[in-house]
């Protein structure tokens, strides 16, 4: 996850020829080599957002997936789990107990089997 945008932007036009037709084409050309600086500024700022908001979209796309499949299964899969525990304790208490009423008899069985020797 993440993004990658431009933090920096340099922009080096190439060397200016001579200029010796009028005296406005000099602030021109700075002018242009402004504008075109600007531009290129201006052009990855706008990357930037692009990329911020496309990754903004993501985002929200796993956060909907998450809360719309993912925390209903689990939270469906705790109620499973929740009821097959207290199945099981229901079926130990059963068990003990039924396993305590058969204790005395046991006893009293095996006693009077001893006895009966």
């Amino acid at each position: 996850m993440g993004i990658t945008y431009p933090g920096e932007v340099r922009c080096l036009p190439g060397p200016t020829p001579p200029l010796t037709s009028t005296a406005a084409l000099v602030p021109a050309t700075e002018a242009h080599r402004a504008a075109l600086t600007a531009a290129a500024t201006a052009g990855a700022a706008e990357l930037a957002v692009e990329r911020l908001d496309a990754e903004l979209g993501q985002t929200r796309r796993r956060r909907r997936a998450v809360e719309d499949r993912l925390v209903p299964d689990l939270l469906d899969q705790r109620r499973r789990l929740e009821l097959r525990l207290d199945e099981l304790d229901r079926e130990e208490a059963l068990r003990v107990r039924v396993a305590a009423r058969l204790a005395p008899q046991r006893t009293g069985h095996a006693a009077s089997a001893r006895r009966s020797r």
